[in-house]
């Protein structure tokens, strides 16, 4: 969560097209702070996989405003309901790529 902290008060977020914070122990909070903080209009791939990522986390994503712009999503399948699963799928559609935690 703490990369996700640095990065929203980084003044180049908002040119960051790729953002690969795979494996950094982000949680549910972590990704509070993104969406909430950082401005990210150009980005176009992100990839939180290998994060514990918890409770809440889809609902924020589901949620995102400011995700408009993805084109690819990757996130850990480990700990997904099937309701999470299919809420990522009904905003996201074919870019969300769900793979196992280790991956």
């Amino acid at each position: 969560d703490e990369a996700i902290h640095a990065l929203g008060k980084a003044s180049c977020a908002a040119q960051l097209s790729h953002l690969n914070l795979a494996h950094n122990g982000i949680t549910a909070e972590g990704i509070l702070q993104l969406v909430r903080c950082c401005r990210l209009p150009a980005l176009t791939h992100l990839n939180l996989s290998g994060n514990p990522l918890g409770p809440g986390a889809v609902e924020v994503l589901v949620a995102a405003p400011h995700l408009e712009n993805l084109q690819r999503l990757v996130l850990s399948l480990e700990n997904r309901s099937p309701e999470e699963i299919e809420a990522l799928r009904l905003r996201f559609g074919p870019i969300i790529h769900l793979e196992p935690l280790g991956g």
